[in-house]
């Protein structure tokens, strides 16, 4: 619908008619104008030198926000161009990436979403009739992908109102640090307005932007918004998954007792700190010799329930999972166990990007099927991720030094190497 409605004409109307738009819904403008981009899709840009002011530069009725007359501004917006609607040979470009995984769970998300949706319309009678006949049915999986890229992309979170589809203010892309040159909020009316800083001014034809958040990492601004800024010279964050080893005896309750993600965040700040935060970690590094044991017990209810002990004391959640592993004697065994994982971990995933990287080199420059936006994206992509995941090696090699020097761990392994002599002398 949405794609037949854009080629067609009926679900798209030319920037030029949305002036007119705005006056009839009350929208007020102050020197500023929409342009169409080929990276960012549509954008606000000046109309003439805006300097510090007082007065909005957009104030959008609260009428006109989230509500039915939203649906013809719809019809201004660009197809967006985020990975959903990438080709399967374009989607390859990012394997090794944390965007493949993202990526992945969202599509396989949204096919859940639609079937959903289809199920619980499909008994009502103009709905089957309209959306879902097999022969001229308006809707498809490429409209629930529209519908999202929009709420992804465009929706910003209002103050007193949630995530909200503002007219014209929603066209303003995101800039970070000192490149944001304006804000959105609600006034005293309800009523949406954009405002540009005390200390900022924007020449005639530059783009007048708001930040989406500085602290969103490379491929979560790929993956919702499908641009990167030109001078962004970190991943800021990067994803993996964690796996508990098939030969752990106590890989089934460990992966049932607590729904927590089966990864770990990574994370380089400005001031070229890496942190990781993940608390799956924890349940891959303890073992039975640790004091970890599962047990299945009855509730009053009747019903089973599985519970976690740790030095013989019932743990009721991650939370408090963690606080006993940061109290125990054996901390710093654990927390060396964690980065040697973590390490290896990167490792893989490097080596992984190392031969995506080998291998589009030599295929990409001769596919035709592949857009410009979408190789420039996964390439960049690349390198900030493994530039990423390098500083996280050298992070961890220092760790594993400082850990294995302290007297907890070398008191541990004096008492391992013990028994093993012993079970040795035995045998």
């Amino acid at each position: 619908m949405f794609k037949e409605g854009k080629q067609d004409g009926w679900l798209r109307l030319p920037l030029d008619s949305l002036p007119a738009f705005l006056r009839v819904h009350n929208v007020e403008t102050t020197a500023v104008k929409a342009v169409s981009t080929k990276e960012k899709g549509n954008a606000l840009v000046a109309a003439d030198t805006l300097d510090s002011q007082r007065n909005p530069l957009v104030t959008v009725p609260p009428e006109l926000i989230l509500s039915k007359e939203s649906v013809c501004y719809i019809k201004f917006l660009n197809t967006e161009l985020l990975p959903t609607f990438w080709t399967e040979e374009e989607c390859a470009l990012f394997e090794g990436t944390s965007l493949q995984p993202a990526h992945d769970a969202k599509m396989h998300s949204l096919y859940r979403e639609f079937d959903e949706l289809r199920r619980l319309t499909g008994t009502i009678q103009w709905c089957r009739d309209v959306w879902w006949n097999e022969i001229d049915g308006i809707l498809d999986f490429d409209d629930w992908k529209q519908v999202d890229a929009i709420y992804r992309s465009r929706a910003l979170e209002f103050p007193g109102i949630g995530d909200a589809l503002v007219p014209y203010i929603g066209f303003a892309n995101h800039a970070s640090g000192d490149e944001t040159k304006a804000a959105y909020q609600a006034d005293d009316d309800g009523r949406g307005i954009l405002l540009l800083y005390d200390d900022k001014q924007v020449k005639e034809g530059e783009e007048i932007t708001i930040t989406y958040g500085d602290d969103k990492g490379a491929c979560e601004m790929i993956f919702s918004y499908g641009f990167l800024e030109e001078k962004v010279e970190s991943a800021k964050t990067v994803y993996l998954d964690i796996n508990i080893p098939d030969d752990d005896p106590l890989r089934r309750p460990k992966q049932a007792w607590d729904p927590c993600p089966p990864g770990v965040r990574l994370s380089h700040s400005h001031d070229n700190q890496v942190s990781w935060d993940g608390d799956f970690i924890w349940m891959a590094v303890l073992n039975e010799e640790d004091g970890l044991e599962f047990s299945v017990a009855e509730t009053v209810d009747g019903e089973r329930e599985l519970r976690l002990y740790f030095d013989g004391e019932h743990v009721t959640g991650m939370e408090e999972l963690k606080q006993k592993i940061t109290q125990s004697g054996l901390f710093e065994v654990f927390l060396l166990r964690a980065i040697v994982l973590l390490e290896n971990r990167v490792i893989q995933q490097l080596k992984v990007l190392g031969s995506v990287e080998e291998r589009c080199s030599s295929d990409v420059s001769t596919s035709s099927g592949v857009r410009d936006q979408p190789q420039e994206l996964a390439e960049r992509l690349r390198v900030l991720e493994g530039q990423l995941l390098g500083n996280c090696v050298k992070h961890f090699e220092q760790e594993k030094v400082r850990l294995a020097d302290t007297k907890t761990v070398q008191q541990f392994l004096q008492a391992q190497q013990s028994r093993d002599d012993e079970e040795d002398d035995f045998a």
